[in-house]
């Protein structure tokens, strides 16, 4: 470091002890400070806070459980058979998915036309409801079918 003129040899040594060289007393009090973070280096009334803030500590409240809607769970599905003209069975299809999951439609004969309706036991006047409602716009017949005995 080159010292200007101006100055005198006093001046111009304590600055270049001081200056980011590492002088003797500034790596001095550089090396012997703590780490900001280190666990040995925290003061005991510093640590004592932490622990206390820990056991202070209480957990969010747990959640209720949904309520029930109420209905047992079904053994079987409700069940209708439908005949209809070959011709007209996808738009009964369509016209069935469009009711957002009402029921699931099965052909079982393809050549008489015969679809099995499954729902829910649960929904089964919606569900007449809708066929009652459909039969105006697309023609088709309920079958009767014999109750299912186990």
């Amino acid at each position: 470091m080159t010292v200007p003129a101006s100055h005198d040899g006093a001046e111009a040594a304590a600055r270049q002890e001081t200056s980011g060289l590492c002088g003797e007393a500034s790596c001095a009090a550089v090396q012997d400070a703590p780490a900001p973070f280190a666990p040995e280096a925290l003061p005991s009334e510093r640590l004592a806070v932490y622990l206390d803030a820990a056991e202070r500590y209480v957990p969010a409240k747990k959640r209720r459980p949904r309520k029930g809607r109420g209905f047992p769970a079904p053994e079987r599905s409700g069940r209708i058979y439908v005949r209809i003209d070959p011709s007209r069975v996808h738009m009964f299809r369509f016209l069935l998915e469009a009711e957002d999951n009402l029921g699931l439609m099965t052909v079982v004969d393809r050549w008489g036309a015969v679809l099995l309706v499954r729902f829910s036991p649960h929904q089964e006047r919606e569900m007449r409801a809708f066929l009652r409602d459909m039969q105006q716009s697309l023609p088709f017949t309920i079958v009767p079918f014999p109750p299912f005995s186990p």
